[in-house]
């Protein structure tokens, strides 16, 4: 998952992810379950500032071309009201890594849901944007 960034190193050095640290899954209760064990493999973990508690930051398959992170390498590149975010030009090149690979797994998926025309009426942009005073990202409702 970070193996061909240039400098994986520099995520381990600087707060350049935006966290929601409360939705964190600790890495003890990662390393508890059976099931994630054999599924995933963490790749990052990251301290929650209030608790000091370890949460895992990002994890990918063992098996699958997949990954997660808890962390939201988007908002970096498309959020600009907030100062909890990096907005450095290493943290946005570095999160930009992210999406980019992102977009390289989903390009493997060989399904697709049909003509240009007939995707036309799925795509989210025909949905109302839903506009709110206590977030400050995009808020979609079907």
């Amino acid at each position: 998952m970070f193996g061909m960034m240039n400098d994986p190193w520099r995520f381990h050095e600087e707060a350049m992810t935006y966290n929601s640290h409360q939705y964190g899954l600790a890495l003890d209760t990662f390393k508890s379950d059976e099931g994630l064990g054999k599924m995933f493999t963490p790749t990052s973990t990251s301290t929650n500032p209030d608790s000091g508690d370890t949460f895992v930051a990002s994890m990918e398959s063992k098996y699958y071309p997949f990954y997660a992170t808890q962390f939201h390498p988007e908002k970096v590149l498309t959020q600009y009201n907030s100062d909890a975010i990096d907005h450095s030009w290493e943290s946005t090149m570095d999160n930009r890594y992210l999406a980019d690979r992102f977009i390289e797994l989903a390009r493997m998926n060989e399904n697709t849901c049909g003509t240009f025309e007939e995707c036309q009426d799925l795509i989210i942009d025909n949905t109302a944007v839903i506009v709110t005073d206590t977030y400050y990202g995009n808020v979609y409702a079907w």
